[in-house]
């Protein structure tokens, strides 16, 4: 492709175009994504089998810890 095309395609003057030829490509960027566990490694057994159960019997999830009581709030099923 031309100089003068490129600079009708990306609406850039020739000197920008000049400068994005004789530059150098940039390299690959690289992802340094640490292998952490996650804060919630240790509860997810514990979230699940609250989850469950809470699905499973049909029962607020707030119930065990009292804190519908706590809001005013009544959990009836």
């Amino acid at each position: 492709m031309s100089n003068r095309a490129l600079q009708c395609k990306y609406g850039v003057t020739w000197s920008a175009v000049n400068k994005a030829l004789t530059s150098a490509w940039p390299q690959p960027r690289t992802t340094t994504a640490s292998a952490r566990p996650s804060k919630l490694d240790p509860f997810t057994l514990l979230i699940d089998e609250t989850l469950l159960s809470a699905l499973w019997q049909r029962k607020p999830l707030f119930d065990e810890q009292g804190l519908l009581r706590v809001w005013g709030m009544t959990a009836t099923v």
